[in-house]
């Protein structure tokens, strides 16, 4: 039985990016993936939609796992 997500659509969390650096957004959706909860960002003023950004040789995508997240 899979657990409920830790974060909910219109909750503010922290996200780790490329340069270390800690990222606020808003979460716009939530999926279970089959493995893990993932999740879609808005920025919080202007309520774009916002790719993650990752080191390994500037991979982006829409999405990103619960355990890269922090609550704030």
């Amino acid at each position: 039985m899979k657990e409920s997500a830790k974060f909910q659509k219109g909750q503010r969390v922290g996200i780790y990016n490329s340069q270390g650096s800690r990222q606020i957004y808003e979460v716009d959706e939530v999926a279970w993936s089959g493995s893990t909860w993932m999740y879609t960002f808005l920025e919080c003023d202007t309520k774009n939609p916002v790719f993650i950004t990752f080191s390994n040789n500037g991979y982006s995508r829409y999405r990103q796992a619960e355990r890269w997240l922090f609550l704030i």
